[in-house]
């Protein structure tokens, strides 16, 4: 009996944990893992933690293995210290996975009007990385933006158009191109910085610029280049800068950054051109 009981338990055991499974999958080398625990594996190396064999890092719910360990410990196949801290971590995953719900439920319901622009590009955010157990995906991301872009809500515009410049379509650059030159010439200071980035020769911007993952790398390697209109684009995002917007203004190393690069490559025109615009002091 005790020999069963003790193959019992370990035919229930994740190869990784050693403990009893809580959330078991089933990965592609047919094997049985705690899903946190091979997930952090297949983060360094998609090889099988037992075979060492390369294997799709897909990863399938194993939920009748849950329901074995459960009614193992029921009738009390599996009892002692490894069924007690089994309940335990149950119930507290439980818990966990609600509290998830819960803010699944709320953030959704806080999107769903399509005012709430915080609240949308949060959403968008999740649906992309799969936060709050949402499961990944970048259509549903696109879908709650372009909600809250026709809501006239500008960041919304710059984080869809972010979005579908990421996209190999033509269609999707082409609308990219259009939200983000729409919220530019609403004020987004954002979209102004972006303008600029964009138009301007890579090889001129600041570091913080040339590495900032936040701007489609197609905008600062394929845009038309212009001096010129790099410089109008920036100067509009110091100017809308300056207002009292606190959702609408810029970092202070973006400031400095566009700042030293109009000062190195503005067209003297251009410069001059504003230096007439300026009201006189006196």
């Amino acid at each position: 009996m005790r020999t069963e009981k003790s193959e019992l338990l370990e035919s229930l055991t994740c190869p990784i944990t050693h403990q009893l499974f809580i959330d078991p999958v089933t990965a592609m080398d047919g094997r049985v893992y705690e899903r946190s625990a091979i997930t952090k594996c297949f983060e360094k190396s998609n090889r099988s933690p037992v075979t060492n064999v390369e294997i799709d890092p897909k990863l399938l719910d194993a939920h009748l293995v849950f329901d074995m360990i459960a009614a193992a410990i029921e009738c009390g196949d599996i009892d002692g210290e490894a069924a007690a801290e089994w309940k335990q971590k149950t119930a507290e995953e439980q818990q966990k996975r609600q509290q998830l719900r819960d803010k699944r439920k709320a953030l959704e319901d806080a999107a769903a009007s399509g005012t709430d622009e915080k609240a949308i590009i949060r959403l968008a955010v999740a649906y992309e990385s799969g936060q709050f157990g949402f499961a990944k995906d970048i259509t549903k991301s696109i879908k709650s933006l372009r909600r809250g872009a026709e809501n006239d809500l500008t960041t919304c515009m710059v984080f869809l158009a972010l979005y579908l410049l990421r996209s190999p379509s033509n269609g999707s650059i082409v609308s990219g191109m259009s939200w983000l030159a729409t919220a530019a010439a609403a004020g987004n200071v954002s979209a102004c910085m972006i303008l600029g980035i964009a138009h301007a020769e890579r090889c001129t911007l600041p570091e913080c610029f040339r590495s900032c993952q936040f701007v489609p790398v197609l905008l600062q390697t394929s845009h038309d280049k212009s001096a010129k209109v790099a410089a109008t684009w920036f100067r509009r995002a110091l100017d809308g800068g300056a207002t009292k917007d606190r959702n609408n203004i810029l970092q202070e190393h973006h400031i400095k950054a566009i700042r030293e690069w109009l000062l190195a490559h503005e067209p003297s025109s251009s410069s001059k051109a504003r230096q007439l615009q300026r009201p006189r002091s006196d």
